[in-house]
């Protein structure tokens, strides 16, 4: 899955950079990288976590009952 985000960044910049002023190159870089690859980050992180507070609570229901 890295791999794709890591394609989809260098297409991203590649746009960014060919545009005609710096002002639209950043607006570019915000919508078309930032935000999107926040919103993509978090929702692969959220299953991470989850997984994560699931054996937590598993190893703590355990820890209770010895």
């Amino acid at each position: 899955m890295y791999i794709v985000i890591i394609a989809y960044l260098y297409v991203a910049m590649m746009i960014c950079l060919v545009q005609d002023s710096l002002a639209r190159g950043l607006i570019y870089f915000v919508c078309l990288v930032c935000v999107p690859l926040t919103i993509t980050i978090w929702i692969l992180g959220k299953k991470r976590r989850n997984r994560i507070n699931k054996r937590l609570q598993k190893d703590q229901s355990l820890n209770d009952i010895e």
